[in-house]
């Protein structure tokens, strides 16, 4: 039976961020994806349903090359009332995920890391786990396999708070970066353009509480026939976002990620969360008595982030109001940098 000291499920942001500080460390560190890694493969595990943007306090976390294309200007529109935010610097960067994956996979490998795609985990004991018919033991298990973890499953850990996002890859250029708030079609979630260089993501995010797949997905193309976005013949891309988070360290197994429901329920932004934990994951192996100081801010944020959807959830035909509402609070300075704070 092969053995190594950390055996990482998911090869995305949290398991490879997880995999290079641990093989920096002269930890040995297999991980484990069911994807493939080849770039013109369509489940390649840059591959996901997410607009691809990245706020400012993601930027100092990836690679300039990474980067797209810039915005300094966001609108937000609920119903038919836009907003635009303007400022000097970019406020949202577009990225390749694709491109971003592959970085992450040569970064891990260069610190030692072994990495198997096209390989998928079918059972995890106390002390192995069984990819491909082969038992590989561990003395620590990284569960960074996302929504669908077989990992969380394994722990029993039941998740019951998630949303639903669904985009297309329109091959057509948008010159600007929009949100749109509309309680009617989208009830607390909205729907996004997000231009990058050879496509633009457009899609749809909302908490199954409040819109279930099949309503949130009609209610998409409700939205994209209003706007006149033609999306016959593309593939229509949809994932879990789960944001249920009850807890990260389990003995010698840990969650990471959207594995550990660490994404935003509010705005399902999760590849910060993914990173932090990630890093956060490895100085917990490497030490016991790590502080988790980044976990822990999160899951400030993301308290304050569902008490805002709760809000929201709650406020019935009101939706739109606080909507509004909201946004003219942010372009005050006063209460700017606290929303700021609970939106990022």
């Amino acid at each position: 039976m092969q053995q190594y000291d950390t055996v990482i499920v998911g090869a995305g942001p949290s398991g490879l961020e997880c995999a290079t500080i641990l093989a920096d460390e002269g930890q040995t560190v297999l991980v484990l994806d069911k994807n493939s890694d080849s770039i013109n493969n369509d489940s390649n595990i840059g591959h996901k349903t997410c607009a691809g943007g990245i706020t400012e306090k993601v930027f100092d976390l990836i690679p300039d090359n990474i980067y797209e294309i810039g915005f300094n200007n966001v609108s937000v529109t609920v119903k038919d009332r836009k907003t635009e935010f303007l400022r000097q610097s970019p406020k949202i960067i577009t990225i390749d995920r694709v491109k971003y994956s592959q970085y992450l996979i040569d970064k891990a490998k260069k610190a030692g890391a072994e990495i198997r795609t096209e390989t998928r985990v079918s059972q995890i004991k106390e002390s192995f786990v069984i990819a491909d018919g082969k038992e590989i033991a561990f003395k620590h298990l990284v569960g960074a396999d996302g929504s669908l973890s077989i990992v969380r499953k394994y722990l029993g850990l039941k998740t019951e708070k998630k949303g639903i996002a669904f985009h297309y890859l329109v091959n057509k250029n948008f010159s600007d970066l929009e949100f749109f708030l509309d309680a009617d079609l989208f009830s607390t979630g909205y729907a996004w353009i997000f231009p990058h260089k050879e496509f633009t993501s457009i899609g749809a995010y909302a908490d199954i509480k409040d819109r279930l797949p099949k309503m949130l997905n009609e209610n998409f193309h409700k939205w994209l026939n209003k706007k006149e976005i033609d999306v016959s013949g593309l593939k229509l891309y949809a994932a879990q976002i789960p944001y249920d988070y009850k807890g990260h360290e389990f003995g010698k197994i840990y969650l990471a990620g959207d594995a550990a429901g660490l994404a935003s329920g509010l705005t399902a932004e999760g590849i910060y969360a993914a990173i932090i934990s990630g890093k956060d994951i490895a100085g917990l192996i490497l030490d016991k008595e790590y502080r988790t100081d980044g976990i822990d801010d999160l899951l400030r944020t993301k308290k304050a982030q569902e008490y805002l959807l709760n809000i929201f959830r709650h406020s019935g035909p009101l939706k739109n109001i606080g909507y509004n509402t909201l946004i003219s609070l942010s372009k005050g300075s006063s209460t700017k940098k606290t929303l700021a704070n609970i939106l990022r």
